[in-house]
């Protein structure tokens, strides 16, 4: 059973494409990641937190971005 994450309305609400998009890459690469590395370090895999971090928060400022412009 999928969990709908709640978007708040200001930054466009659940429908919006640009978020379903984020959200749509964010679990491929979650999923190739869990295959991919599953016998990864600690070390390692909070390296790709990390960077899986600051992808996401990178897209979702140019989505704010754009909203405002």
């Amino acid at each position: 059973m999928k969990k709908k994450i709640k978007i708040p309305e200001e930054l466009g609400g659940v429908h919006d494409k640009a978020w379903e998009r984020i959200l749509f890459w964010q679990r491929c690469l979650a999923d190739y990641l869990n295959a991919k590395f599953r016998n990864l370090s600690t070390k390692a895999t909070l390296v790709l937190l990390i960077i899986f971090s600051v992808l996401t928060i990178v897209a979702l400022m140019r989505l704010i971005i754009n909203a405002i412009h």
